[in-house]
């Protein structure tokens, strides 16, 4: 039988036990890591790169698509949530300002359900998973290891 002896050093629990003692500063790290790598990879390179090509050639199929659910100003829509889905994925990531750009994608993934479901896109599941994620995060912070959680210490 594994036992989890507790030492007390300065403001901290240090934990020496089993695999499954809680580690909840590792699992957050974890998590930060694989969503926000797996949201900038999926999405957020293409959009940069979609957006590039909006530069020069004024096309930009996510622009359509906001056009079509109706949301206002679907250029600005469009180049906000690009900075969302590849700045404030890498913000996540790195756990800096993350409990911010966690709300931002919780939001912009919020609406991307809904449009998602507007339009009947089967996809949309995959819009709520990062709505639930981020939110997730939104909610707990980032953990001990991250820049807030160093600036924390």
């Amino acid at each position: 039988m594994a036992t989890c002896n507790f030492a007390m050093r300065e403001d901290t629990v240090v934990r020496s036990g089993n695999l499954f003692t809680p580690k909840t500063d590792t699992g957050l790290l974890f998590l930060r890591i694989a969503v926000g790598l797996s949201l900038f990879f999926l999405f957020g390179v293409s959009k940069v790169k979609d957006a590039s090509g909006y530069l020069h050639t004024g096309v930009w199929p996510f622009v359509e698509f906001n056009r079509k659910v109706g949301l206002p100003l679907p250029i600005v829509v469009a180049f906000l949530q690009t900075l969302n889905e590849s700045l404030g994925a890498l913000l996540v990531v790195c756990g800096f300002f993350s409990q911010w750009a966690s709300l931002s994608l919780a939001l912009g993934f919020a609406v991307a359900t809904a449009c998602s479901l507007k339009v009947g896109e089967a996809s949309w599941f995959l819009a709520a998973y990062y709505t639930i994620i981020f939110l997730a995060l939104t909610l707990t912070g980032p953990g001990r290891y991250s820049f807030d959680g160093l600036k924390k210490s």
